[in-house]
């Protein structure tokens, strides 16, 4: 009997014992899991909404020359760029625009969003980086202008282009230039009873023929012309006063530039400035008179060339081109 309750004793003793152990090993557990959380790096990093990024607006870029610059009142209102690859590019600009930009500068300009894909191709401008400034230097020589000019062959490139520019070192090149374009019939009658062949032997002998084609701003006065040479590329200045702030019309105008042999000339821009005006005055009386009476050298206040007073005027070009040349 005393056997039988020692065992017993025995066993109770155990399975207090056990029992008591138990929560030492939870705790133990529970110690060793702390750790290891307690080991673990912290993450201090911020959480990034992946539709933060998306909604950051993209922007375009667009590289060119200022080809032309509009006004009103004297504050700029657009301009365009012309890229020889791409076309051009016609930028409107707002209030809080202050880049400070002039014709002939080559640029980039960065757009919010797209450019459209029009012709010209159009945007608002944001920013506008100068790369290079136009530091053209002014030629002494004299601008023949023909107006009226419509021939179907040139009208995609000008669509395209804005412009056309083309050299000449022999009337042999001329001629046939104006015959593949359909433009011989007109240019003679423009310029009346003078043939295109008064352009050749002594003239080529001394100039090389350079000629602009652009549109025709029939509701416009130009008030200055110049001509500007750099880095062997000729730049014909227009300074424009126009009641219409776009002017896209079917007929176009020649501008006849002579430059004297040997002068490097690779490439061509028109540079124009347009003032837009509610009324454009009519010219005074001196621009309507023939530019004989007006005398000679006088280029700024020559009349503006049109249809009739040319087809009155036989003067030659060519002799012309020798007196001031």
């Amino acid at each position: 009997m005393i056997r039988i309750i020692a065992l017993i004793i025995l066993c109770v003793t155990i399975w207090a014992v056990g029992c008591s152990r138990l929560p030492d090993e939870n705790i133990n557990n529970n110690d060793q899991n702390s750790n290891i959380q307690n080991e673990q790096p912290e993450n201090n990093d911020p959480i990034v909404n992946p539709d933060d990024t998306q909604n950051e607006p993209e922007t375009t870029t667009a590289e060119g020359r200022i080809t032309e610059i509009t006004k009103n009142g004297g504050e700029l209102v657009s301009f365009k760029i012309t890229d020889e690859g791409t076309g051009e590019y016609l930028f409107n600009v707002t209030s809080d625009l202050n880049s400070e930009i002039k014709l002939g500068d080559i640029v980039t300009v960065t757009v919010d969003g797209d450019i459209a894909e029009t012709s010209p191709m159009q945007a608002t401008a944001k920013e506008i980086s100068v790369n290079e400034e136009f530091s053209g230097a002014v030629q002494t020589t004299d601008i023949y202008t023909v107006t009226g000019i419509s021939a179907a062959a040139i009208d995609e490139k000008i669509r395209n282009t804005g412009h056309i520019f083309e050299s000449f070192t022999n009337y042999e090149e001329c001629q046939t230039y104006l015959e593949e374009n359909e433009l011989t019939d007109k240019f003679n009658e423009t310029v009346g009873d003078m043939d295109i062949t008064t352009l050749t032997d002594g003239f080529f002998e001394e100039n090389d023929l350079h000629i602009f084609i652009c549109d025709e701003r029939t509701v416009a006065n130009e008030s200055e012309k110049e001509v500007y040479l750099q880095d062997g590329v000729l730049f014909l200045r227009l300074n424009t006063t126009t009641t219409e702030a776009a002017l896209r019309n079917s007929s176009y105008e020649l501008y006849l530039i002579p430059i004297k042999k040997g002068t490097e000339v690779k490439d061509g821009y028109i540079l124009r400035e347009t003032d837009l005006s509610s009324n454009i005055s009519e010219p005074s009386a001196d621009e309507n008179l023939p530019e004989d009476v007006q005398g000679e050298g006088s280029e700024e206040t020559a009349p503006e060339d049109n249809t009739e007073d040319q087809q009155e005027t036989t003067t030659d070009p060519s002799e012309e081109a020798g007196e001031t040349n």
